[in-house]
């Protein structure tokens, strides 16, 4: 069967949610309630861990936050097999959840709180009633057939922190549809969907929304006509593909393992004549793929040694680098450009911690920010302004102003954090509160050098320069008032003039910003 994509109803695209925390009953029990309840447990110097569940049927399982006044931070190995429960509650503070931990119980509903990382292998494995599970914000990985043969599970959303997925996810499960937050960076492995319902049911199954650069999970066996312009392959996407026709496609991106042999055969009725074909994660290129000459195929590199792939494409002109990234994400400590001003399209990544290592960048614009950790190494001194998404701004004093250590301290904000906006816990990338607690200091202690420490004064010259850049940037939605810094440059006002004054020559922006304020 042939088809023009985006017209034949076998195709799913995901649906698109904002993700909501839940909050979870916080029980303190002694060693003899916890007993009573059906736990068992041990405990470690500072922590509990659970061991085995033999309660009685109940209609509703809170997962005890403490055992005479000791967190419980663990979970064994299958500790709730075969348990008799209907809605199941875990708390934030889990640290580690053995595999299989709550299989074949009779759950139908479960709650999990902001804290837990990972939803380890086969976890919730034949829960045949299962029907509901949130996946909060903070989880970045799920196991291995963590949710197979859970046959009422129709419906899941992926937060957007989830980095890796396991092989089998769903095997036999009746998952029939899924959600996810942005398709910018949502990287699936193809191998999720095997004989789950939404396999069974279409033809094609994408992780990109309606209208947007197609991104492709999963390819069921067949024969296909991609018209679309672009195209990405995510891994074990072709698994099962046994006839795909890419011809009408200019520019094809294919991820490591998107096909699981060769595909020697591929080669005259895939491509068609100048087409580019992008492997940025492979090892190799096209080294044993065997893609015919008349097809362009790119494999960037990065590094002395030569040998690992580059994240992005770079395009310079002037002062100004435009930078493309290719891969799933942008890892630590790669991106090291000589330019002042640099524009990143991250449509469909991931920012690792110190990701931007820029030592003369002055502005820096980012299509889209999913960050890990701090995006900035503590080698970007002339960092001035950064934008990204829908206009944010935030301006920050060059080092050559504040010296190296603050500049470094104020670097660090540019990080997510989870705060509460209307009654709702939600992820934002920036965090003020960093700049607080330095403009109300006099003295600030960071860290440099891994363990080592510096006490640093705050002058009040450096606080004129982050209050008129605080006051000049965008406000976002979680951020407090900044009223504290308005105020200090009101009682400051001849100061505040005074320094504008001097920096003027190479900062007049602070003097004509004054004024306004």
């Amino acid at each position: 069967m042939t088809f023009t994509f985006f017209k034949n109803p076998n195709i799913y695209f995901p649906e698109k949610y904002n993700c909501v925390s839940y909050s979870v009953p916080e029980i303190d029990l002694s060693s003899e309630q916890a007993v009573a309840c059906g736990y068992s447990f041990r405990k470690k110097d500072y922590s509990i861990k659970i061991t085995n569940y033999h309660g009685k049927s109940t209609k509703k399982l809170v997962i005890p936050y403490k055992i005479d006044g000791m967190t419980v931070d663990e979970i064994c190995d299958k500790a709730f097999e075969n348990a008799k429960f209907t809605k199941l509650y875990i708390h934030g503070k889990i640290k580690k959840i053995g595999k299989g931990a709550f299989s074949n119980s009779n759950v139908q509903t479960v709650v999990i709180a902001d804290g837990i990382k990972r939803i380890p292998e086969r976890m919730f494995r034949d829960c045949k009633n299962l029907a509901e599970i949130n996946i909060p914000p903070t989880v970045k990985s799920i196991g291995k057939s963590a949710f197979e043969d859970c046959a009422s599970l129709e419906f899941i959303a992926f937060p957007q922190s989830i980095r890796d997925i396991g092989d089998f996810v769903f095997l036999d499960s009746g998952l029939k549809r899924f959600a996810i937050e942005t398709d910018n960076n949502f990287i699936l492995n193809g191998r999720i969907f095997r004989s789950s319902a939404i396999a069974n049911e279409y033809d094609v199954i994408c992780t990109s929304f309606a209208g947007n650069l197609l991104k492709v999970a999963y390819v069921k066996c067949g024969s296909f006509k991609f018209n679309e312009k672009y195209i990405t392959f995510l891994p074990n996407s072709l698994i099962c593909a046994s006839k795909i026709n890419l011809k009408s496609c200019s520019r094809i991106h294919f991820y490591r393992n998107a096909f699981d042999d060769h595909r020697s055969y591929w080669g005259g009725r895939m491509f068609s004549k100048n087409q580019t074909v992008i492997l940025p994660e492979g090892y190799g290129a096209k080294y044993g793929y065997y893609f015919p000459d008349y097809v362009t195929v790119k494999n960037y590199y990065y590094g002395d040694a030569g040998r690992q792939p580059s994240p992005y494409i770079l395009h310079t002109n002037g002062d100004t680098a435009k930078v493309e990234v290719i891969t799933s994400y942008m890892p630590s400590w790669t991106l090291k450009l000589p330019d002042k001003h640099i524009e990143i399209g991250t449509s469909y990544n991931n920012i690792e911690k110190h990701a931007i290592n820029c030592i003369n960048a002055e502005t820096i614009h980012i299509d889209y920010i999913n960050a890990e950790g701090e995006i900035f190494s503590p080698y970007c001194p002339n960092l001035h302004k950064l934008t990204w998404e829908r206009n944010n701004c935030k301006y920050i004093p060059p080092s050559s102003l504040i010296g190296y250590f603050l500049h470094n301290e104020l670097l660090k904000a540019f990080a997510p954090v989870s705060a509460q906006v209307n009654g709702r816990y939600k992820r934002y990338f920036f965090n003020r509160e960093i700049i607080d607690d330095i403009f109300t200091s006099k003295f600030y202690e960071c860290k440099y050098y891994y363990y080592h420490t510096r006490r640093i004064r705050i002058s009040n010259k450096a606080k004129v320069l982050i209050a008129i850049d605080i006051l000049r940037s965008t406000q976002l939605s979680h951020e407090k008032s900044t009223e504290i810094y308005s105020n200090f440059l009101m009682n400051h006002q001849k100061y505040a003039h005074d320094v504008c004054e001097l920096i003027k020559d190479k900062y007049p922006d602070y003097a004509e910003t004054l004024k306004v304020l």
